[in-house]
């Protein structure tokens, strides 16, 4: 079905920022924060590379992921224009949406708590108008077409085109071209000319001092479940309200990340398409069933449902970090929750051969993560590194072959730190995707 989509030539952007302060005024957005930004490629001007400009907002995709990562059912898709829009009344401002898109579209409204983004203009397209970011554009490079031909974007730097259908199309510089080259007319030359407009960072993350509650659930998760595990085999002994108090603090904690908390509820909505949804369901079953067991002290095959529950949501929380890390595709951390809590469950039920299987495979993705990071160039943090490797694989090493006491005691301790530090690295290191991000690497490729 042929729906309206945005149409963006590099060729005749120079990059004044005029559909940016559209969008501004249209929407009344803060002179900081635009749905659509313009983005520059090469600002260094590296002789090698490419010099253009990127105006970029939602896509709206066809196979929009921020819709079916949304755990509150947030989303929905205008039927007479094919935008995606946010329903304010059910956003929570969790921020996966942004996480998943590789576009850099939903942003964090913090003085509302709730997610926002570009509505394509829905109500001036109904109204048979144009987008404001397109009929403010003096050069016309940003347009209105429709997606009736399909387009592909394979060859614009800057652009990933991830499969989700975006209802955009790019017109890359021609063949030969460095640079844009346009022809103005004198009057629109000296309105650009006369433009000097601050450009919006586009560079985003995952920020520590933001989410330090999910760095710490995310720590202390495995850790519960291995604990629990080891409990059937008579070798731990967890008293049922400690067990059931700290998992409902963590949950508290990790509901801090929430923009707006009194409609954390919703979060359990998307359970069909997001692994935060179903993370989030998995865990308090988990406690629930955890502590049934553990209270009435039940035959050891009434554990089995809270260890599926608890192992379900570990696998959960792994897929939801594994599917926001862009550009370097599917992969296993060594930070991985469920294979941190079978290292646990091995230590804990006294299973060495468990737990010195689990430490290789451990040690081996630890390390093929920083080759990777080294090839692409990613920044490299010694002490957190060396800290990891010495208390998180040496240490165990030694405790395991020594025998010693002094190390049996250190064991946990030290495994405990080095995860922690391991958490830290796995959330300074995950990529969001994003075109800035994109012309980054593609100008990197381009140059090398």
């Amino acid at each position: 079905m042929s729906r309206p989509a945005f149409h963006f030539d590099l060729n005749r952007c120079t990059g004044c920022a005029a559909c940016q302060v559209a969008c501004i005024i249209e929407n009344q957005l803060p002179w900081d924060r635009s749905w659509r930004k313009v983005l520059d490629a090469n600002p260094e001007g590296a002789p090698a590379a490419p010099t253009y400009h990127l105006s970029m907002a939602c896509n709206h995709c066809e196979t929009a992921v921020c819709m079916k990562a949304c755990p509150a059912l947030a989303y929905s898709r205008d039927h007479v224009t094919g935008a995606l829009l946010i329903d304010a009344d059910k956003c929570i401002g969790c921020s996966y949406c942004s996480w998943v898109c590789p576009y850099d579209a939903p942003s964090v409204n913090h003085d509302r708590g709730i997610m926002e983004k570009c509505t394509f203009c829905a109500p001036r397209l109904a109204d048979g108008k144009e987008p404001a970011c397109v009929s403010w554009c003096p050069t016309d490079a940003l347009g209105l077409t429709s997606t009736e031909s399909g387009f592909t974007h394979q060859n614009v730097e800057g652009f990933k085109d991830a499969g989700l259908g975006p209802a955009l199309e790019l017109i890359p510089l021609a063949q030969g071209r460095r640079r844009p080259e346009i022809e103005l007319d004198p009057a629109t030359a000296a309105l650009i000319s006369e433009m000097s407009l601050p450009r919006i960072s586009a560079t985003r993350g995952i920020s520590l001092r933001k989410e330090w509650t999910l760095l710490l659930f995310t720590w202390l998760a495995p850790l519960m479940v291995g604990l629990f595990s080891a409990v059937p085999s008579r070798q731990t002994d967890v008293p049922p309200l400690a067990f059931a108090g700290a998992g409902v603090l963590l949950m508290l904690l990790a509901s801090l990340h929430l923009g707006n908390k009194a409609r954390a509820w919703r979060v359990i909505l998307g359970w069909r398409g997001s692994w935060l949804s179903r993370e989030i369901i998995l865990w308090p079953a988990f406690l629930g069933a955890g502590f049934i067991y553990l209270q009435w002290q039940l035959p050891t095959a009434w554990a089995i449902p809270a260890l599926l529950l608890g192992a379900g949501s570990l696998f959960s929380m792994d897929r939801l970090y594994t599917s926001i890390d862009a550009g370097r595709g599917p992969r296993l951390p060594s930070s991985s929750t469920l294979l941190t809590a079978l290292f646990y469950l091995g230590i804990f039920t006294g299973s060495m051969g468990l737990a010195k299987s689990v430490l290789a495979a451990k040690l081996l993705l630890y390390l093929a993560a920083k080759v990777r990071a080294a090839l692409e160039g990613r920044s490299f943090r010694p002490g957190l590194s060396l800290t990891r490797i010495f208390l998180g694989f040496l240490t165990p090493a030694l405790a395991f072959y020594s025998q010693s006491p002094a190390f049996a005691m250190l064991l946990i301790p030290a495994i405990l730190v080095a995860e922690f530090v391991d958490r830290m690295e796995f959330y300074f290191d995950l990529e969001l995707g994003s075109p800035k991000g994109q012309m980054e690497r593609d100008n990197r490729a381009f140059q090398e």
